[in-house]
């Protein structure tokens, strides 16, 4: 499995940092923040494969131009001036792989939220794990366009910065629930760049413990407790990771046990679905079988709660603009019924206090509205981004149930292709057994074929005759007997039914096409 990684925290002054100094280092580039006056210069730092500023249109930007806008555009002190994302990049991709991917997760943020994005691939540490390939990924954290000047214009504060107060009363979960959503579309489009690039590797961002793998996770050491592990000196993060490391190495080995317990219980599980009936195995494949893939998304708390608020947010928003359109309604039919006293309202030589309220609402309404159509968005947002996460929790729920169903599905082909075998087999027999005891019949009736002279009678071979003979002379109960046990011989052997069917061929087409003749 290829490493998941993705993190995101804020850039902001009360901690001392400045948005202009962060992509200054990431991008390896000297800037300067024009807030401040400071230069940070950072071009002898190694190590960037490549670094692009974009906005939502996928347009490139001048980094210095975005970042000191970012910062001339909060006037707090403990203003939060961009948001980094770090992301992982699964080294089983090429070079050009990996800066793709890197730049289309920039894109989808830059997209989802309006705002610029400056996009750093960086290569592994040289003395740290060469698989450590990742990117530092700044966004604005407010929206941001182009006047008609061509000038940066940054706007009002994204839903990912907004606090959980204000996100509520949007129709919104709390920010935490944004993040999982992001972290989400990681995995997701970084699992289509290993497949597209024909690599069977994956990640997952779900816990150890959801992904149902029994090992203690390890600690992200940090550069400070990295460097000292370099240089020799054990760090508690460095001895908790080696004894997370020795436990995992204990559970491995009793999880060979639980495989081997595993196998055993597969195998019995078999050895059951094997001895079914197809009526068996029919019912035992419908009690298993999960509920259709697209109801049980649907039926997801998450997505249920998702479309809830998107669906109040949505009857909210169409009353606030009917209650708008009422009010213009109201007021348009009063000035066509008092025209005087419209223009007389308009010049503030007289107020009708109707016409004042009418408008009073009609404005709330309409500011309502205004507030209502961007949640209105945000919850559809939110909406869409929720729907490939549910997607593929519900798929890999599903997953093991349907495979165990594919399983009964094909025993149930081989077990039907079987009853069917043994249905012609036992029709066959039957046939042939009716056939035997109609010449026995007409022997015994003494009908003229079948005398000791007939055509018919010495058409059929002296081992046949013998038959027929000593079973009419056996009595009743011993014939059945005899046919039963006749039954039970062909349908263990079956040359023995090819060979009785042979000898009685003929009288098997003369009974069945013309009746029994005296």
């Amino acid at each position: 499995m290829a490493i998941y990684h993705a993190s995101t925290k804020p850039i902001a002054r009360s901690s001392g940092r400045s948005a202009v100094a962060a992509a200054a280092y990431r991008a390896g580039q000297e800037l300067v923040d024009e807030r401040t006056g400071l230069v940070h210069d950072y071009t002898r730092k190694g190590g960037v494969v490549s670094a692009q500023a974009v906005l939502a249109d996928g347009s490139t930007v001048d980094r210095s131009a975005l970042w000191n806008a970012a910062e001339f555009a909060e006037k707090r002190k403990d203003g939060r001036t961009a948001r980094e994302w770090i992301v992982a990049l699964p080294a089983e991709l090429d070079a050009q792989g990996r800066s793709d991917l890197a730049r289309e997760f920039g894109v989808e943020l830059a997209k989802r939220y309006g705002v610029g994005v400056d996009i750093a691939v960086h290569m592994p540490d040289r003395e740290g794990d060469n698989r450590n390939h990742h990117a530092h990924i700044l966004t604005t954290t407010r929206e941001v366009s182009r006047g008609e000047d061509g000038q940066l214009v940054l706007g009002a504060k994204t839903i990912i910065e907004l606090s959980d107060t204000d996100r509520r009363k949007m129709g919104l979960g709390a920010a935490a629930e944004e993040v999982k959503i992001i972290r989400g579309l990681w995995e997701e489009l970084a699992n289509g760049a290993l497949e597209r690039a024909g690599r069977s590797e994956r990640i997952d961002g779900r816990s150890l413990e959801a992904q149902g793998i029994d090992r203690e996770p390890t600690t992200h050491l940090g550069q400070m407790a990295t460097d000292m592990e370099r240089r020799g000196i054990a760090t508690d993060r460095g001895a908790g990771n080696r004894q997370a490391a020795a436990n995992n190495a204990e559970r491995d080995q009793v999880r060979g046990e639980l495989i081997d317990l595993q196998a055993e219980r597969a195998k019995r599980e078999l050895v059951r679905l094997k001895a079914m009936t197809a009526r068996e195995l029919r019912a035992e494949m419908e009690r298993i079988r999960p509920e259709p893939f697209e109801a049980a998304v649907e039926r997801h708390p998450k997505m249920q709660a998702a479309r809830q608020v998107k669906e109040g947010v949505g009857a909210e928003l169409a009353q606030a603009k009917t209650i708008a359109n009422l009010r213009g309604i109201e007021i348009e039919e009063w000035r066509r019924t008092h025209p005087i006293k419209a223009r007389l309202h308009d010049t503030g030589l007289f107020r009708s206090k109707d016409v004042t309220s009418w408008q009073a609402q009609q404005k709330q309404a309409a500011e309502r509205a205004e507030v209502l159509t961007r949640a209105d968005q945000a919850a559809g947002i939110v909406l869409e981004r929720l729907q490939p996460e549910i997607e593929r929790q519900v798929s890999r729920q599903q997953a093991p149930v349907l495979a165990k169903v594919g399983e009964i599905q094909k025993l149930l082909a081989e077990r039907v292709a079987q009853e069917t075998q043994v249905q012609r087999q036992q029709k066959e027999i039957s046939e042939t057994l009716d056939t035997l005891t109609k010449v026995a019949a007409q022997r015994r009736m003494g009908a003229f074929e079948y005398r000791d002279q007939g055509s018919r009678w010495r058409g059929l071979d002296d081992a046949t005759r013998q038959l027929v003979d000593g079973y009419n002379r056996m009595s009743e109960p011993a014939r059945a007997q005899v046919i039963e046990a006749f039954r039970e011989r062909m349908t263990t052997d079956p040359d023995a039914l090819r060979t009785m069917q042979k000898a009685l061929a003929a009288e098997k087409d003369r009974h069945r096409d013309r009746g029994m003749e005296r």
